[in-house]
């Protein structure tokens, strides 16, 4: 940094700063969340998914029934004993009421050994909050990365791929237990492949018994007998599906209103509606689109390689040709080279005019179909035919 101006440090700089700026609400809030959502019962700083297991067997095994919400009142019963209640701010120092904690976690060893608990404590949930960030930020902690980020020539083929490592582990992983959390873990597309596949074999025995009504009881039986980990999944599946749908949906209708001839200069409604486009085809490849962006990734190990030719043919600058159609129409090639590489000058350009928002927008709907890697698309595509 010594070698560059103030400006050239702030340029930078720039990018990583709007990322981190960018991120700093989902990243407290979930922080906050995370350390308000482990409470003290049974000796343990507990989730509420752990909580709820261990209250309703501790009710069972003196015979007693509870209710979801007699379970919910006495998770909120506890929130006085959550690790964020020992927190304390003074002289922007944090400190820990640690004689109140081992008294609510009725701990009976010395001082010593308690604080010695205590770090294995801030350790377990600090290594479960680097978790749930990961999947915010889109970036591998350090000690986790992998062997491609770990290696000076592997990190190139890993440029903005962090997100789908983090993506394929949450929807692919075996089924094992995390020593961070305590917890079972399974990736969500595993689950549900192999409650498709018991649902089946099971359809199929109902109907070779002729057993017809016994369909609809194995499908609810899908999600009532599952443990703990195969309903997270289910539901985490369900909610994908919800949110990408519901995303798609927005999509049609908005396009549809940017299509029409008078709203085609509109600068508001074609930015909305490219940026609805943007936000769906990120989130669906983070779901079903995954499978397309792995393989994208073997086509294309090098994230934008072919962009870095050329802005390392400088000699595009001297091009005095014009742009036949595209973003840059009736510019020379020269000029868009500047546009392309210098930092805010293409998305200014391309932003100026609806009627630029708009041919934008049909270049990224023509790489970036909506309808791609979207169920609902199907059932649409069928009615219109």
């Amino acid at each position: 940094n010594s070698q560059f101006n103030v400006f050239g440090m702030f340029l930078g700089k720039f990018s990583i700063g709007l990322h981190t700026a960018g991120n700093y609400t989902p990243v407290t809030t979930s922080f906050l969340s995370y350390i308000i959502g482990r409470r003290v019962y049974g000796g343990n700083f507990l989730t509420f998914n752990n909580f709820k297991e261990q209250y309703r067997m501790d009710q069972e095994a003196q015979g007693n029934k509870v209710s979801d919400k007699q379970i919910q009142a006495e998770w909120n019963a506890l929130e006085s004993k959550s690790f964020y209640s020992y927190l304390s701010t003074a002289n922007k120092t944090v400190d820990v009421d640690l004689d109140r904690m081992r008294v609510d976690l009725g701990f009976q060893g010395t001082q010593e050994e308690f604080e010695k608990s205590y770090r294995q404590i801030h350790r377990d949930i600090m290594g479960e909050t680097k978790k749930f960030v990961e999947r915010i930020d889109g970036n591998i902690s350090q000690e986790e990365r992998t062997w491609l980020q770990n290696h000076f020539m592997g990190q190139y083929t890993m440029t903005h791929k962090a997100w789908l490592s983090i993506g394929i582990a949450n929807r692919f992983k075996s089924n094992h237990l995390n020593f961070n959390s305590g917890i079972q873990e399974e990736g969500s597309y595993v689950t549900m492949a192999r409650k498709m596949k018991e649902f089946m074999n099971e359809t199929f025995g109902a109907i070779k018994r002729k057993d017809f009504k016994s369909i609809k009881d194995t499908f609810t039986d899908l999600y009532l007998k599952a443990n703990a980990t195969e309903k997270a999944n289910m539901r985490r599946v369900a909610k994908d599906f919800g949110v990408v749908t519901a995303l798609y949906l927005l999509v049609l209708g908005l396009r549809g209103f940017a299509d029409d001839e008078e709203n085609q200069d509109l600068w508001a409604v074609q930015f909305t509606t490219y940026l609805s486009e943007r936000t769906l085809n990120e989130t669906t490849s983070t779901s079903l689109g995954i499978f397309e962006e792995m393989t994208n990734s073997i086509k294309e190990p090098v994230v934008g390689f072919s962009n870095i030719l050329k802005t390392l043919n400088v000699f595009t600058l001297f091009d005095t040709d014009e742009y036949k159609s595209g973003k840059y129409q009736g510019l020379s090639k020269g000029t868009g080279y500047l546009f392309d590489n210098f930092p805010g000058l293409k998305e200014t350009y391309i932003l100026r005019s609806g009627s630029s928002v708009e041919q934008t927008r049909r270049g990224y709907e023509y790489f970036n179909d909506p309808h791609d890697w979207n169920l609902l698309a199907l059932f649409l595509e069928i009615e219109d035919k």
